[in-house]
């Protein structure tokens, strides 16, 4: 990297950090794993960034891959996060800790994904003042709502309930690389359930049999797109 690009990687660090940590922390809930996630990110798009760089949207490149990092470790290393819990508060001493909750909204419409938010907020203020605690709060990280390809999406729907005999429209706020490409070509994403409803996690697994549904619906929609002219 000559002298310009150091320059450049190392604005994009100072300007970018905050963000990029609240991703991170997010994703790992732990400060500590959160600032490792981070830090091995930039390692990462340091030796990439002549090519990082001259992207429109380095930001969101970086932030993938931290997700993809979080998702080695979680396969790989069973990367769990561990919060401790104090005795007095489980004896009802509210006092002895300062506890944190994070909460994840999810909604296709703006207008709606605020309502959401200011209710949360008020919640959390109507809750700590029953209880005579001290609240604050703060937006750690939020995206726009990204819309799919409508026709595209339907097509899914069709697919999904040809094969499986049922569908249902998902709200998903995870970084799917198909929310980037929704911005410049037709998109829609099909998913199959989780054991449990347990999602990106350490524990997230999906039966043979799902996986064998899903990928014979993602077979059925891609004919149709095709059939249809639409490829």
């Amino acid at each position: 990297m000559d002298a310009a690009g150091e320059r450049a990687f190392a604005e994009f660090v100072q300007d970018k950090s905050m963000g990029l940590y609240r991703t991170a922390y997010l994703i790992a809930g732990d400060a500590h794993h959160a600032e490792d996630l981070l830090q091995s990110a930039f390692e990462r798009a340091c030796r990439r960034w002549k090519k990082i760089g001259e992207m429109d949207h380095p930001e969101a490149y970086v932030r993938r891959i931290i997700v993809n990092l979080a998702n080695d470790r979680w396969r790989g290393r069973r990367f769990v996060t561990e919060l401790p819990l104090d005795e007095e508060v489980i004896a009802g001493n509210a006092g002895a800790t300062d506890p944190t909750s994070l909460v994840d909204l999810r909604h296709g419409q703006a207008s709606e994904l605020e309502a959401m938010l200011q209710a949360t907020l008020e919640a959390g203020k109507a809750a700590a003042a029953d209880r005579r605690c001290e609240y604050s709060s703060e937006v750690i990280w939020r995206i726009e709502p990204t819309e799919f390809d409508p026709g595209l999406v339907e097509t899914a729907r069709a697919a999904c309930d040809e094969v499986a005999g049922s569908d249902r429209v998902l709200v998903s706020g995870a970084l799917h690389d198909a929310a980037e490409v929704a911005r410049v070509v037709p998109t829609a994403m099909v998913f199959t359930p989780s054991i449990a409803g347990l999602s990106h996690t350490p524990a997230e697994d999906t039966t043979d049999e799902d996986l064998a549904v899903a990928i014979e619906a993602f077979g059925a929609l891609a004919n149709r797109v095709v059939a249809a002219g639409r490829a």
